[in-house]
């Protein structure tokens, strides 16, 4: 592959998004996919760029993963090819898969990966780098009706090489990251992840995850790695002092069987705060375990046995207790997620929360603005045309996103979140965060 240094040729940037965490919210998988590049490169903020990174740039990779990222996105094409107007643009991610002709038509976009990107991203950059033939690169999508067959799926071996930890190609973000866990160490949902699995095992109605649609936008079901990976990337993040926790994705507990449980715990005692986002009520003696092997953290409990996703409740009374169970252990903190959408109309879902709230006095936090629309992939992976729209115009709309009506449901539903989380929220002074850093080092 290429033997030159392009690292001024070929740049990543992250459009600006508006998450719940604007400085954190890079794809799951991002890391892995430059990781694979043949040579490094420089990761940037959209906010952070300068005109003379963009004139000197070759090749510009942007993701494009939630719908959300669809108006910066649209900022950052028109902010680069109006200072470089020979700059190659490339995207990928769920939301570029599933819009990839509207995005190359209106966004100037000239080539957009679709599906696993793994292999097809590090080959299309080397060989446009080096004048190869692209036409055998496959799951491309690009100008003037350019088109590859979509061949490329991940696979066990590649979800086991992978490297979801190295962000040393993202300097700012990297800083960004450190900065946090000085004073946020409750297992928060930021870098970094424990990757699971890509995919997952169960089909909720609402999320391109499901297993139902995986097999539509990447021609593939769900991909679980070994437990001995998972361990692996778990050390390796104990072993870097600036590191306060991890955050676990996805549920393992529900994913995996007992084995595969008791591979990953086992007698371990982590030296880390812990993060997770349950599927569903957990067996007892799993929850003690896993309570067991790190130092504390925040654990979320769904309504339901599929993430929140559905009004079919669990058992209440066995939620509550595992809750309470969390509760007994001062340097954990549950949370309990639950579905506005479902709350209002709903009297026995709604009555459900009351009672938990009440027993309990857990932090409530309303995740309906996740789950209610998200771009539906046909069974060729693409969405229709005519919600391109709907969803381009939510994605600058962050009070759309967060569902921000305040006569939805009485206090304290929408705020009991823990002040941690509220400052990292408003943590969005980059150009604090990022000054004075080397990126040549």
């Amino acid at each position: 592959m290429a033997e030159k240094n392009f690292i001024n040729e070929v740049i990543y940037i992250h459009p600006y998004t508006p998450f719940i965490y604007p400085w954190n919210n890079i794809p799951l998988s991002l890391p892995a996919l430059i990781n694979r590049l043949p040579f490094k490169i420089n990761g940037f903020f959209a906010e952070e760029l300068n005109k003379s990174t963009i004139k000197n740039a070759k090749i510009a990779i942007i993701d494009i993963h939630w719908f959300i990222s669809l108006y910066g996105a649209y900022i950052l094409c028109k902010k680069l090819k109006k200072t470089n107007k020979e700059i190659i643009i490339i995207a990928g991610g769920l939301t570029a898969s599933e819009f990839s002709e509207l995005l190359i038509e209106n966004f100037n976009i000239d080539f957009i990966v679709r599906g696993d990107g793994e292999i097809p991203l590090a080959m299309l950059v080397n060989n446009l780098l080096n004048d190869y033939n692209i036409n055998d690169v496959p799951n491309i999508i690009g100008k003037n009706d350019f088109f590859t067959e979509q061949k490329y799926f991940l696979t066990q071996e590649d979800i086991e090489v992978n490297d979801y930890l190295n962000i040393d190609f993202f300097p700012s973000f990297k800083q960004i990251i450190y900065n946090l866990h000085k004073f946020i160490n409750l297992g928060s949902p930021i870098f970094p992840f424990i990757v699971i699995s890509r995919g997952c095992p169960f089909n909720c109605k609402y999320c391109a995850g499901s297993v139902s649609d995986q097999m539509k936008l990447f021609k593939r079901g769900c991909l679980i790695r070994s437990p001995d990976r998972v361990v692996d990337d778990i050390r390796r993040i104990e072993a870097n002092k600036k590191f306060s926790f991890i955050r676990i994705l996805h549920d393992f507990l529900a994913i995996g069987d007992d084995d595969y449980v008791n591979n990953i715990l086992g007698n371990n005692k982590f030296k880390l705060k812990l993060g997770i986002e349950l599927f569903s009520t957990p067996k007892t003696e799993q929850l003690k375990h896993l309570m067991d092997c790190f130092d504390g953290g925040t654990i979320t409990f769904p309504m339901d046995n599929n993430h929140s996703t559905t009004d079919i409740l669990t058992n209440i009374e066995t939620l509550i207790q595992s809750i309470l169970l969390v509760q007994r252990n001062p340097n954990y903190h549950p949370i309990l997620y639950y579905n506005k959408t479902f709350a209002i109309g709903n009297k026995m879902y709604q009555s459900a929360v009351d009672e938990i709230y009440k027993k309990t006095n857990c932090k409530v936090l309303d995740m309906s603005w996740w789950w209610v629309d998200y771009p539906i992939p046909d069974d060729n992976g693409y969405s229709e045309n005519s919600t391109f729209e709907s969803f381009f115009k939510a994605s600058y709309n962050q009070e759309r996103i967060f569902n921000k009506d305040k006569n939805d449901l009485k206090p304290p539903y929408r705020y009991r979140i823990s002040k941690s989380l509220y400052l990292l929220r408003n943590y969005k002074n980059i150009n604090n965060i990022v000054k004075n850093i080397d990126l040549n080092k």
